[in-house]
């Protein structure tokens, strides 16, 4: 299991949201740039190079420097990480090729990655197309950093999953729905007495609709429904054939599942959703 933020990165983070004040968004230490992330509800960009990087000095020039990328401090921490001066930090992340580019959350959950550089445009395109604000995914991962617990992990995996909601890119939404799945896995193996397999269980299924074709999906609720999954939660059902049918862009069909939702919740979730374009 991934070791999560220290205790007294804990203390700093606190710390650091009662001074109130900022930082800076370009940072060359993890260990800062994840205090600063926590705080201000960001995601991190880790920039693996080199001196001797001849793209790395051009995305140096043309992306890192510029005003158009600046304009992402609202929602980014920079990292700079030199691979001949960190090499353990670049194998543990396997930067083995650069310039590379990963965007993760303050607890170095990968959610994208992208290897050298040609077009500026490609990095901005990718940058603006992340929510805007993470506060409450860093604020469920300060709450588990001190006591690991299913409830926890659940949380995190829940917010994860809500985000690749509102993201219309399908390579960026998985990277988040395959964080939610494994956080999920995490709450699961701490679940011994199973009083949240329900949850876990819909919220894999979620993640599995988002991700999967609408055959694949059909077959899974209908498996669901056969092995007594859900029983007496109508609402679990009803959302997750709606995204079915709102995903695969079916209306008149997603209307009627959607009609018959009670939790207001659910509905709120559903409306988030953003269609690819």
């Amino acid at each position: 299991m991934k070791k999560l933020i220290s205790h007294t990165l804990i203390t700093l983070v606190f710390i650091f949201i009662g001074l109130g004040k900022s930082m800076g968004q370009e940072i060359n230490d993890l260990k800062t740039a994840k205090m600063v992330a926590l705080a201000e509800g960001k995601l991190m960009i880790l920039d693996f190079g080199a001196s001797w990087c001849g793209p790395c000095k051009k995305m140096e020039r043309e992306l890192w420097s510029k005003e158009a990328f600046k304009s992402f401090y609202d929602r980014f921490v920079l990292v700079k990480i030199d691979v001949d001066e960190q090499r353990s930090m670049a194998k543990r992340f396997g930067a083995s090729a650069l310039p590379t580019v990963l965007i993760t959350t303050p607890n170095e959950d990968i959610l994208y990655q992208k290897v050298g550089f040609e077009k500026v445009n490609d990095y901005l395109q990718i940058f603006s197309k992340f929510p805007k604000d993470n506060s409450k995914l860093n604020q469920k991962l300060l709450r588990v950093i001190s006591k690991e617990s299913a409830p926890g992990f659940l949380s995190i995996g829940k917010e994860l999953g809500a985000l690749a909601m509102q993201i219309s890119d399908p390579n960026i939404r998985n990277g988040y729905i395959q964080q939610s799945d494994e956080y999920l896995d995490k709450s699961e193996k701490l679940d011994d007495a199973g009083n949240l397999s329900d949850m876990i269980l819909f919220f894999k299924s979620k993640n599995k609709i988002l991700k999967s074709s609408r055959k694949k999906s059909i077959k899974m609720l209908k498996r669901l429904k056969k092995n007594g999954a859900f029983e007496g939660k109508p609402d679990y059902y009803n959302f997750l054939y709606a995204l079915l049918y709102k995903r695969n862009d079916q209306q008149t069909v997603f209307q009627e599942y959607y009609a018959s939702i009670e939790s207001d919740n659910f509905k709120k979730e559903l409306d988030s959703f953003v269609l690819k374009r």
